[in-house]
């Protein structure tokens, strides 16, 4: 029997039998050649990219999840492998597809430590496409693990998918840490405040009930939580029409992009047509604004790059910064748009 067909046939389910498992320690591995079948048909060896080799003992399917070597070894997809099995007959008590689960796991909120961003990519690794950034403090959930190992500045870690406002990329893990368990100085919580908690109110003043055309949020109450934090004076830096336009004063962050100008449209007095009640935002753009496209159409929004901010906020007596800028609406209009 040649070695794909013995894998496949041999190594696909665990069969009841009177042995039991002890608790197992476990591995990420990626199959770089799998070896021929010994001449007494009993087992085999693998060996995995880091440089190790394993043995599976194959009689009497005592190995669950072996088609998933193949699988790996075909396409370069990480498997976990559960080592050690109690009656000792080879290295592998089970493989299953995909990395083993760790520290990290998914569903899980986590707090970028790297300053003063963290990357994340389209794909996991470096050579993935930059698509943003999340800034140091700035919180995200790990959604799955990727297995792809990697070391970035001294730092030895994983990539992993993570979900940030509302998008998804892949980030390494080495500069994540769980919420729950950051280190909790005055500094931190200051940072964490301004740019963790306020962000996610302001977030979701943009974003639509689920089924509605309703947002989640009171604008009004998402400002004036970065008035709080002392992001923003507490009068707006000048008002059009219907629209009141707040400038930042400290540094925050909006999806990954630094945030400029915080808009708010409502009727606080009739002055002609047309009130479209919402509010927007003006951001610096990072390399990509995919992920406020994303947003945008997800929520009834629309976007608008390369805008000019002289132009746009023209009647204001401030000073205005230079850069890229790109503006999110989340206002009545856009919904239909």
């Amino acid at each position: 029997m040649n070695k794909k067909l013995t894998i496949a046939v041999a190594l696909t389910a665990l069969a009841a039998s009177s042995f039991t498992f002890a608790a197992t320690d476990q591995v990420t591995a990626v199959i770089k050649e799998i070896g021929e079948v010994s001449e007494s048909g009993d087992g085999f060896t693998f060996k995995t990219t880091d440089g190790n080799e394993y043995y599976i003992y194959a009689a009497e399917d005592f190995v669950k999840g072996g088609e998933y070597l193949t699988e790996s070894e075909k396409k370069g997809t990480p498997v976990c492998l559960k080592l050690n099995p109690e009656h000792g007959m080879g290295d592998i008590a089970a493989v299953s597809k995909g990395a083993c689960s760790s520290g990290k796991s998914t569903g899980d909120w986590y707090m970028s430590t790297a300053e003063p961003a963290l990357t994340v990519r389209d794909s996991a690794g470096v050579t993935g496409k930059k698509i943003g950034s999340v800034p140091v403090n700035g919180k995200v959930k790990v959604v799955e693990k990727t297995g792809v190992q990697d070391s970035i500045s001294g730092k030895s870690g994983e990539w992993v998918k993570i979900e940030w406002d509302g998008s998804f990329g892949y980030a390494f893990d080495s500069f994540l840490v769980p919420v729950d368990g950051t280190k909790k100085d005055t500094q931190t919580e200051s940072k964490s405040s301004n740019n963790g908690g306020v962000e996610e109110g302001l977030i979701n003043a943009l974003r639509l009930k689920s089924g509605g055309n309703e947002r989640m949020a009171d604008s009004g109450k998402a400002i004036q939580a970065y008035m709080k934090a002392g992001l923003l004076d507490k009068k707006p830096a000048g008002r059009s029409d219907y629209t009141d336009f707040y400038i930042l004063k400290q540094p925050a962050s909006f999806m990954g992009h630094k945030l400029v100008v915080i808009e708010e449209e409502y009727m606080s007095e009739y002055i002609g047509c047309c009130v479209s009640p919402g509010a927007g935002v003006i951001v610096e753009a990072a390399a990509s604004v995919e992920n406020l496209a994303a947003f945008a159409s997800k929520n009834g929004c629309s976007v608008e790059e390369h805008v000019n901010l002289e132009q746009e906020l023209s009647g204001l007596d401030v000073k205005l910064p230079t850069g890229d800028f790109t503006s999110l609406s989340c206002r009545e209009r856009d919904i239909s748009q």
